[in-house]
């Protein structure tokens, strides 16, 4: 099997944040039982659905799905284990879809009819979303990783002319997850001498980098209300001056929409079933808990939290 730096970097990071699959059981997950909607063999390609059905994705098994709203069922789009989806800290609608051993990466977005390729990678490289500014899409992009190389690099896809423009070289430095807040990426280098990251700061106007802080115990960085911040592996969510706030104090997954501010923590418990609590990101109070969560989506100024028996709905002007 052939081995990619980012995504055994994603695990390292994963054992960090206290994140154990290994003792969950098969019903520990969302059931995506039935066979796959598409057969994906290179490239990813688009996926059609009907009224009754959403594209979501499932924060815990980190894969996109087809939800059916009638009879609140999930199944994976993906054709093989090793397939994964990842996106923006904060967004729900940009994916960068491709398989850990093979590449193959395609950047597709979530609309109403389905989910879209925009276009794809180069089969040796891998590419992963981090942030909008100004109309244009940034990425860490990874150079020829299937070779076990460390070329990394910050880019940005021009819809003009339909190219990836370079706009930091990382060269070999461990990043695997970057944010943008205002005019600035901010992006953590993992020290493998500390278990640590360093946490830099780019100005995308000036071009300057200034390194911010040495000793950053994660790089789980979002973008809250156009300040950085941070969850520091304990589920402490900080700024550069103080803890702001704490989430539930267990093993979890944990996404975030930064349009309405909300953390999505999803955990097992005792009874094997997936949990998720919802909190207001700016406050940190909990705005309530689902059992069998699968994912959510918003429609019509509705917060849908898609389980695997029911659907709760929370109006958003009641979150504020």
């Amino acid at each position: 099997m052939k081995k990619k730096c980012i995504f055994i970097l994603i695990g390292v990071i994963l054992l960090l944040n206290g994140c154990n699959k290994q003792e969950t059981t098969d019903n520990a997950r969302i059931k995506p039982t039935n066979e796959p909607r598409v057969e994906i063999t290179d490239y990813y390609t688009d996926v059609i659905i009907s009224e009754s059905e959403k594209i979501v994705y499932n924060i815990y098994a980190q894969k996109l799905g087809i939800y059916n709203m009638e009879n609140n069922t999930w199944n994976s789009i993906h054709s093989n284990d090793n397939d994964f989806a990842y996106k923006i800290n904060g967004s729900n609608n940009l994916f960068s879809v491709g398989n850990s051993n093979y590449n193959y990466f395609s950047v597709m977005t979530k609309e109403n009819s389905g989910l879209h390729k925009m276009f794809d990678i180069n089969n040796k490289d891998s590419a992963m979303p981090i942030g909008y500014y100004k109309g244009e899409y940034y990425f860490l992009y990874n150079v020829d990783d299937l070779n076990e190389m460390i070329i990394r690099k910050i880019v940005k896809w021009n819809p003009s002319n339909n190219k990836f423009e370079d706009v930091i070289d990382l060269k070999n430095q461990l990043v695997a997850n970057a944010v943008i807040v205002k005019d600035k990426i901010y992006y953590a280098a993992y020290q493998t001498d500390t278990d640590l990251y360093k946490l830099y700061e780019y100005n995308i106007s000036s071009g300057n980098t200034l390194l911010v802080q040495n000793e950053l115990p994660t790089d789980s960085l979002y973008n809250l209300d156009e300040m950085l911040i941070w969850n520091d592996a304990e589920n402490n969510i900080c700024n550069m001056e103080k803890v702001l706030y704490s989430l539930s104090n267990c093993e979890s997954e944990i996404d975030y929409n930064s349009e309405y501010m909300l953390f999505f923590q999803v955990y097992v418990d005792k009874s094997k079933a997936l949990i998720c609590d919802i909190f207001n990101a700016k406050t940190g109070n909990k705005i309530t808990t689902v059992d069998n969560f699968i994912g959510y989506d918003v429609e019509d100024n509705i917060l849908l939290l898609l389980c695997a028996d029911e659907i709760e709905r929370i109006n958003i002007n009641d979150l504020q």
